[in-house]
């Protein structure tokens, strides 16, 4: 269900790899709670990926910060209004409410994924690939 495709490449190679990681780690959170792996498994994986989804963000940012992205507000803005959904998904996790959990997981998370690397983060991409080769951390 949460396949990363060629087609979702937003070409910057370190993105790509990153938001094929996210698409793994997603679809085996997905799996864990249809397999209802149980409380302290799911509770390591959403840990994990909120940690990975920090992560991923920041460098994100920081790419359209330093190479002066016209979109970065908005951007941003929406990596925001994802951490408030995960958060929202990690309360139906607290409350031991797994059924919402995995509704979320494949509503919420699935629909961000597909759209903001299909559509956002591929302009984002289009901006960035030309000049990150010359970008040195």
């Amino acid at each position: 269900m949460f396949k990363w495709t060629p087609s979702l490449s937003v070409g910057v190679e370190v993105i790509d790899r990153q938001h094929q990681e996210l698409f793994m780690l997603f679809e085996d959170l997905s799996k864990d709670l249809q397999e209802e792996k149980g409380d302290v498994h799911v509770g390591r994986a959403i840990g994990f990926l909120e940690d990975y989804v920090r992560k991923h963000f920041t460098l994100e940012e920081k790419y359209m910060r330093v190479l002066e992205y016209p979109d970065y507000n908005s951007h941003r803005m929406q990596h925001e209004e994802f951490i408030e959904s995960f958060n929202a998904l990690k309360v139906h996790f607290e409350k031991r409410d797994m059924s919402l959990l995995a509704s979320g997981i494949t509503g919420v998370i699935y629909h961000w994924l597909v759209n903001h690397v299909s559509k956002t983060d591929k302009a984002m991409g289009e901006f960035l690939k030309d000049k990150i080769d010359n970008y040195y951390e």
